[in-house]
């Protein structure tokens, strides 16, 4: 988020002067936030707040089209925790995309800084209502809700993106703790073993909701699934619908990401191919693009 208030030059200016300042030095994060606004200008008293106030905010988006204009609505939420009934609102770069129907970009990905509880921005001179793609490139670590109306989601879709849990990291303990009490021995209980049970039992009743959804609003649509344990869910996709899907592994992606680091890249100048199965993917083609 640092990188994307003080944009590439800014945290550039901001890591040399870290380094100047605290090379070898037992350095906290005072310390780099103080540095951070010496370099680039900026005040950081509202970004402090995601160190001293605890939970994940969720963003809460609606919409309204009229007359050429599209608008989005904002409400952050921080929920309660221990200690914490209430809270301030949280700094927050959203960087959002308009597009059309078929996936044709109207408006490039813009950053949005938001500040306040509840905030809108318009976007005048449009044809036609656009979809909105918020929080492009995982901008900014919310929860985002968009709708829970099933037909406003899935009416004219063409392909749908699932990736969902429910409980995650609670739910994920259990898997693993449970069958360990019983000498059951699992690596994490994510995607085999007696732990993979329980998961599958979850994530397959929510994903046949999706597809239930998909078979009644759209069901010429095309199913990307990401949810775990995946050769599982796929499973239940394929014997139990008749959606047309494909299950992928996310380590591809992310693969890609972690090779443009090591590269010193962009992520978006590698194009690689890869094989193997689910959280076991091996990249099998050399990067190309700009060295």
């Amino acid at each position: 988020m640092l990188k994307r208030l003080g944009g590439y030059d800014g945290y550039a200016r901001a890591l040399d002067l870290y380094f100047t300042r605290h090379d070898g030095d037992a350095a906290t994060i005072e310390d780099w936030l103080r540095v951070f606004e010496d370099a680039t200008g900026r005040d950081l008293t509202q970004f402090k707040r995601w160190y001293s106030q605890a939970g994940t905010p969720r963003l809460k988006v609606s919409d309204d089209f009229k007359d050429g204009t599209y608008t989005l609505h904002f409400e952050q939420e921080n929920p309660a925790t221990p200690g914490q009934a209430k809270k301030d609102p949280m700094w927050r770069p959203i960087a959002v995309g308009l597009l059309t129907p078929n996936g044709d970009e109207v408006v490039p990905t813009t950053m949005r800084e938001r500040t306040e509880a509840r905030q809108s921005f318009s976007c005048p001179g449009l044809a036609s209502r656009p979809i909105p793609s918020i929080l492009r490139g995982f901008s900014a670590p919310v929860v985002l809700d968009r709708t829970t109306d099933a037909a406003r989601a899935f009416d004219g879709t063409d392909i749908v993106l699932s990736a969902a849990e429910f409980g995650r990291f609670h739910h994920r303990r259990q898997d693993y703790e449970v069958p360990n009490r019983f000498g059951a021995r699992q690596i994490n209980g994510e995607n085999g073993g007696p732990g993979a049970v329980f998961h599958t039992l979850r994530s397959v009743h929510n994903t046949m909701g999706i597809c239930a959804a998909i078979e009644q609003h759209c069901p010429d649509a095309f199913l990307v699934n990401l949810s775990n344990p995946l050769s599982r869910v796929a499973l239940a996709i394929d014997r139990h619908t008749s959606v047309r899907s494909v299950s992928m592994c996310h380590e591809m992606p992310n693969g890609i990401w972690r090779l443009s680091k090591f590269l010193r890249m962009d992520a978006h100048d590698i194009e690689g191919r890869a094989s193997g199965i689910n959280l076991s993917l091996i990249h099998i083609s050399e990067p190309t693009g700009p060295y």
